[in-house]
């Protein structure tokens, strides 16, 4: 072979083999971007799932209190107005204190002393303590006249051996002077049980702690802690309190407690100053992404191993083609000496060299021809080139071709580069490709055929094949959705995970586009994501596709683009369905009363108070029912917790079908229920409640052939100026309720 073509070779397989390892180092570099992303997604998740739940369990530990601080204060105004008479009516006082605590369920007792720290009242038959001037709460209150709800560092109890958290608010005489203190007490037990309702994963972490940020109580991998166990912050968080004292997230990667590596996100209450934090355990969010590293990776190897199948196919081939080079020159130098233009056809030709006459005779036949076919040069020339090399079932279509180019020198082949089967001199057939031209020489025609053994080639093909079905194959076992869409949308592949996941067939999706299956974004949306996909590089995003049902269902859906084929898009999409689900009941649980479906006091405080403002801001009226049911407590006694609930249900039922959708209507907790109605005089809120106990008198309910009558005491109240306080129209509510209990039940009252 002369010395330039060797040179070309080897600069082409130089080329080739520089641009098989660039594939490869560029399919590794996608993998790791790939699994980069996955990464960080993964670990944003994290941050907002701890964000969301910090928030949610401040919003609920505020709820609780401010729940307390609305006892506290209605009951300290109550005591006020009491000592300010000559005769106190304890009684009365003690069925206020006893309502109280029966309206607040987290709260183990309900008390108030006098000025010099003496226990006075009760709504509980439990042992007080004979003074508790000495204590830091009492202290304060007496000295400042305007405090506030003060709240105090955790107790334990001397006598009942239990932690508590104590909340208590200064009561004054008609002239202002200390007259004592309200009190209410939690047991950290109950702080640990709404803790407990909160799914935080697997070595979850979740704490609250006071102003100053000692601890109150810790939950900790189905574990309770008590304020004597507390270790104090860590010098991380106190580092990122002191930067970000509202809320704020921080990692640490060996916990003081157990070892883990979390990330936690914390929030501090501005109303009331207690400080939750939030920890997620890395070694649970992180399994998903573990597994998809794993698919990457074995994706990864495949296809490495398939390139390099590939290279080494290829490479086999041009060692071959440069071995039929070398003996097609060698040919052509022992030609050139003989016949100039032999030497001239032979140049020009890469492969075998065969000249066919008029008569379908072998009229030259070069060396790669002896290679090739396996027939010496004197064994082929003067036979028939047909029967000698073509199958004997393509024989009749060559003859009836070849009558023609005798004459004309014209055919269906000639100029083309046609893929054929030859046979061997041993009779095997092997797969060619066949150039044919036509030359006149005198009178007649010869044809002049190239002919290249593309056995190698076929081989390297079928092997590229079978190395794209085993990576079809991969995608096939994972269990999330795939795609391979074009720059137009167009489906181009998919899985079977996705055809599971959607209801429709693959033969079907191969002829949708991405806007056909899309919930959430119409078609001109559609290209613009993909645009920026193609811009960017990769994107992951959530969004809601369409099943054959026509049923919708949430997905979270990762890409990356590629210039394979002038741009493609491959997608992997994970059902999250499940996920979201577990996200609304989350929400639902945080607002909504789990027995009677009707708003929490926590959601309902929030609302309310909304509502307040805006009737305040716009000088509209409002008013507000509390609603006690009558005789619960005998109801259960009698026929039972069951019928007790179904009570509470028929009540909520009720009132919800006579109330506008404007209106709010909650469960405070217990018997105990609230109605607000925006833009209701007090009159107009008797005539709502009076048609839904209307109802309740008319559908009593029926239990094992017995008739349970239900009956309410309501007490009502409005604004009467724009001074009026959310919490002074809850008061003046409550009051006109107890005030109705008191004069017999089953009635109205109207502050």
């Amino acid at each position: 072979m002369p010395a330039s073509s060797a040179i070309f070779f080897r600069k082409n397989r130089t080329r080739f083999f520089s641009g098989v390892v660039l594939l490869a180092v560029l399919v590794v570099v996608a993998a790791s971007i790939a699994l980069l992303h996955l990464r960080d997604a993964t670990e944003k998740r994290i941050l907002f799932n701890t964000q969301s739940m910090a928030r949610s369990v401040e919003q609920a530990v505020e709820g609780m209190i401010a729940s307390i601080d609305v006892a506290l204060l209605a009951s300290a105004g109550e005591i006020s107005r009491q000592i300010s008479t000559s005769n106190p009516d304890r009684a009365a006082i003690e069925q206020m204190l006893r309502q109280q605590d029966k309206r607040l369920q987290q709260v183990a007792l309900l008390r108030s002393t006098n000025e010099r720290g003496e226990t006075v009242y009760v709504a509980d038959d439990l042992p007080a303590r004979p003074n508790i001037a000495d204590r830091e709460y009492f202290i304060r209150l007496r000295g400042d006249p305007n405090a506030e709800l003060v709240i105090s560092r955790p107790l334990f109890g001397r006598s009942n051996q239990r932690w508590s958290w104590i909340f208590a608010r200064r009561i004054n005489k008609l002239d202002g002077s200390f007259g004592g203190v309200v009190l209410a007490s939690v047991a950290v037990d109950e702080i640990h049980n709404v803790f407990g309702k909160i799914k935080s994963g697997s070595q979850g972490v979740i704490v609250l702690r006071g102003e100053s940020g000692e601890m109150i109580a810790r939950y900790s991998n189905g574990e309770f802690f008590y304020p004597d166990k507390d270790r104090g912050m860590s010098e991380t968080f106190k580092s990122v309190l002191r930067d970000n004292p509202i809320q704020g997230s921080y990692s640490v990667r060996n916990s003081r407690f157990d070892g883990s590596e979390r990330t936690y996100s914390y929030a501090q209450n501005q109303k009331y100053g207690f400080l939750v934090s939030v920890g997620i355990n890395h070694e649970a969010a992180f399994a998903d992404w573990r597994k998809e590293t794993v698919i990457i990776l074995g994706l990864t190897v495949a296809f490495i191993l398939a390139l390099c199948a590939f290279a080494t196919l290829i490479s086999r081939g041009w060692r071959q083609q440069e071995e039929n080079m070398a003996a097609l020159y060698a040919s052509q130098e022992s030609l050139r000496e003989s016949e100039e233009q032999l030497r001239t056809i032979a140049a020009s030709a890469q492969d075998a060299i065969v000249m066919m006459g008029a008569e379908g005779a072998i009229l030259f036949w070069n060396r790669a021809a002896e290679v090739i076919f396996g027939y010496a040069s004197d064994e082929a020339i003067g036979q028939n080139l047909h029967h000698l090399l073509a199958p004997e079932r393509y024989r009749p279509a060559f003859e009836a071709g070849f009558a023609r180019f005798r004459t004309s020198g014209e055919g269906a082949v000639v100029g083309r580069m046609l893929e054929l089967q030859a046979l061997r001199k041993d009779g095997t057939e092997f797969p060619m490709e066949l150039s044919l031209s036509a030359v006149k020489r005198g009178e007649e025609w010869i044809a002049i055929g190239i002919i290249r053994d593309i056995s190698a080639r076929k081989l390297a093909e079928k092997a590229l094949q079978e190395n794209h079905e085993a990576l079809r194959s991969i995608l096939e076992t994972t269990l999330d959705g795939f795609w391979r869409v074009d720059g137009l949308g167009n489906l181009l592949e998919v899985n079977q995970a996705y055809c599971d996941l959607s209801g429709f067939t693959r033969d079907e999706l191969l002829t949708m586009q991405i806007s056909d299956l899309e919930a959430m974004l119409n078609p001109y949306e559609v290209s613009d994501r993909i645009q920026r996909i193609f811009k960017q590089g990769h994107a992951q995003f959530e969004t809601m596709h369409r099943r054959k049902n026509g049923s919708l269902w949430h997905v979270e859906v990762s890409t990356t683009y590629s210039n394979y084929l002038g741009g493609q898009i491959f997608a992997f999409m994970r059902d999250i369905t499940e996920r979201k689900r577990l996200q609304d009941e989350l929400q639902q649980f945080a607002s909504f009363d789990e027995m009677t479906g009707a708003i929490n006091r926590r959601h309902f405080m929030f609302l309310a108070r909304i509502e307040h403002r805006r009737a305040v801001r716009l000088q509209q009226e409002l008013s507000m029912a509390l609603i006690d049911l009558d005789y619960l407590k005998p109801i259960n006694d009698l026929h039972g917790h069951a019928v007790g609930d179904m009570v509470l249900q028929r009540l909520v039922q009720v009132y919800q079908k006579n109330i506008r959708e404007i209106d709010i209507f909650a469960r405070l907790g217990g018997d105990e229920f609230v109605l607000l109605l925006p833009g209701a005089s007090s009159e107009q809120a008797r005539e709502v409640i009076d048609r839904a106990r209307e109802n309740l008198s008319e559908q009593p309910l029926l239990y094992e052939g017995r008739t349970v009558s239900i009956t309410t005491s309501v007490g009502i109240a409005s604004i009467m100026s724009d001074e009026d306080t959310f919490e002074l129209l809850m008061s003046r509510a409550d009051y006109a309720m107890y005030q109705a209990k008191q004069f017999g039940r089953n009635r109205i009252i109207i502050s």
